[in-house]
């Protein structure tokens, strides 16, 4: 009986044995080739999975450097409210040694004033008036000490408005 060629018997004619021998060997280079398939199939899978296992890393590593970028967003955002509040601050200080410096400026023509007053008076009047030589010398000395204070004051203010222009610019 002859064999077809699933390998089942047929009775009309049977295969000469160099064709059977024939029919191994394409069977056997027809199995090579699906083997060698299976082979590259697996190789793309291993490097389809490595391929993913990058892309994860890379993945990961981005979203850690978005973070990143967020939280300095986010300081710097802080960083710009505090100075912004330290400028206020520094407005106030400058306006209140403002105010200072004027107060002090006003008390300090109204010494020159007085002073000018008494100068104004011969020394017999001013004796006859009974001031006392101490209550001038103290007068005096108040009027230097509160100019020496408004020099304090104006360079203070000068160096507060410097600060201000240096953290402005």
């Amino acid at each position: 009986e002859a064999q077809s060629e699933n390998g089942s018997t047929n009775g009309a004619t049977e295969l000469t044995r160099e064709e059977l021998e024939q029919r191994i060997q394409e069977r056997t280079k027809e199995l090579e080739k699906v083997n060698q398939e299976i082979s590259a199939t697996q190789e793309n899978i291993k490097t389809t999975a490595t391929e993913r296992l990058s892309i994860q890393q890379e993945l990961k590593k981005l979203n850690a450097n978005i973070s990143q970028l967020k939280l300095n967003i986010h300081a710097d955002e802080i960083k710009i409210q505090k100075l912004s509040l330290e400028v206020q601050s520094l407005t106030l200080d400058v306006g209140d040694l403002e105010i200072s410096m004027q107060d002090k400026g006003v008390a300090i023509r109204a010494a020159m004033q007085e002073l000018q007053k008494g100068e104004d008076e011969s020394f017999l009047i001013s004796f006859l008036k009974n001031v006392k030589l101490a209550d001038s010398v103290l007068a005096a000395q108040a009027l230097a000490d509160l100019n020496t204070q408004l020099t304090v004051d104006i360079n203070n203010l000068r160096g507060l408005r410097e600060r201000l222009r240096t953290k402005l610019g």
